[in-house]
């Protein structure tokens, strides 16, 4: 995953001084995680992987048939376009992500890229490759092997994806499906992880996960998607919270069927308006999903990207899903706060389903308002 320079010691634990913010480059990617991505790479190119890290990366994809040039002792900056493959196939340090997907535009070369998967909501991406980008979602949560370490640890906090760049995919997601690990026997540890003598915790219904249903919606989140809203429809927001979403929504010339008092889960298909827009209990996520398929009508819902790569959304909608990402990090207020914290701690964007003249599976706001 690091770019290590001729400076690096790879037969010891002598490495660069790396900043505290740099200490997430030292992490290495598992053979399993490649696996996931074997059938969508170009078959017979050369590739590349210039952020060598412990070399183990180049070995795993090499194991896996691929033909992969050595970049061993060389500074990715450094290099020109000819001292690249036909395409990258690589896991860059985080910490410079923006310089290294610059430079890969500045390159033009084709690219494969495990990053975060909140880079897709960055000024950066959108400016650089505008909607060129596509994805691949793995099947679950990719976890990573520390370096100097052996076993890859369940302890990735964070969901990531494969960045696609001019490589041949036929969707702008593509959903890569569950699999049997068999006898993968780097995945059966990593299944089995112990974290600090305890089993890593799983969410349960506690007060803790649900504060997070305690935000509301300000006027200038709603005011992102009023050209996409449909007009001449009924407008149902069944999480009523404090009464002020409907409000905006009506200040904003929306009918908007009144819900204060009903529990959504109660309603049948015949309580709701024609279009259901909303900001979901983020502690009842995969419920509210789950039940809005079921009902058939129409939404556009604020929702964590994180969601983008759980079973359940590629399950309940596969590809129909359609996604508006706003122009920067939306921010929500505390219920019965005036004021709007600046300090939500993760990328939300809008899930549309059965939303018209939407034309793409993922769709800047800033890009489709341009074009109106």
């Amino acid at each position: 995953m690091l770019g290590f320079r001729q400076s690096d010691v790879f037969g010891s634990k002598k490495l660069q001084q790396f900043s505290r913010s740099n200490a997430v480059d030292d992490y290495m990617t598992p053979k399993y995680v490649w696996k996931f991505l074997q059938p969508f790479i170009p078959k017979g190119k050369t590739i590349s992987d210039p952020f060598t890290g412990d070399g183990w990366s180049a070995r795993h994809l090499r194991s896996l048939g691929f033909l992969v040039k050595d970049h061993e002792g060389q500074d990715f900056f450094n290099l020109g376009r000819e001292d690249l493959a036909d395409a990258v196939v690589s896991n860059p340090p985080f910490s410079k992500k923006k310089e290294v997907l610059r430079r890969l535009k500045e390159l033009d070369v084709p690219f494969m890229l495990i990053l975060p998967l909140f880079v897709l909501s960055t000024k950066y991406l959108r400016d650089l490759f505008g909607s060129e980008i596509k994805l691949i979602i793995p099947p679950r949560r990719l976890h990573f092997r520390k370096l100097g370490e052996e076993e890859a640890f369940g302890t990735c906090s964070f969901e990531t994806a494969f960045f696609c760049w001019k490589i041949e995919l036929k969707e702008s997601i593509t959903y890569l499906e569950h699999q049997d690990d068999g006898d993968d026997e780097e995945v059966q540890r990593r299944k089995h992880t112990f974290v600090g003598g305890r089993k890593i915790a799983t969410f349960t219904e506690s007060a803790r996960v649900h504060s997070v249903d305690e935000y509301m919606t300000p006027f200038e989140v709603w005011e992102q998607i009023e050209p996409f809203i449909p007009r001449c429809k009924i407008i149902s927001d069944p999480f009523y919270g404090d009464g002020m979403s409907a409000r905006y929504l009506r200040q904003m010339g929306f009918l908007v069927k009144d819900h204060e008092g009903d529990d959504f889960f109660d309603l049948a298909p015949e309580d709701f308006g024609d279009v259901i827009i909303t900001n979901l209990p983020f502690s009842k996520k995969q419920q509210c999903f789950r039940r809005l398929e079921e009902l058939d009508i129409p939404f556009i819902t604020i929702a964590p990207w994180s969601s983008v790569v759980s079973k359940y959304i590629r399950e309940l909608f596969g590809d129909s899903m359609q996604y508006l990402i706003p122009r920067k990090r939306l921010h929500f207020r505390k219920r019965d706060d005036e004021e709007v914290s600046k300090q939500c701690s993760f990328e939300t964007v809008f899930y549309c389903w059965k939303i018209p003249n939407l034309p793409n599976q993922m769709n800047y706001i800033e890009d489709l308002l341009e074009k109106k």
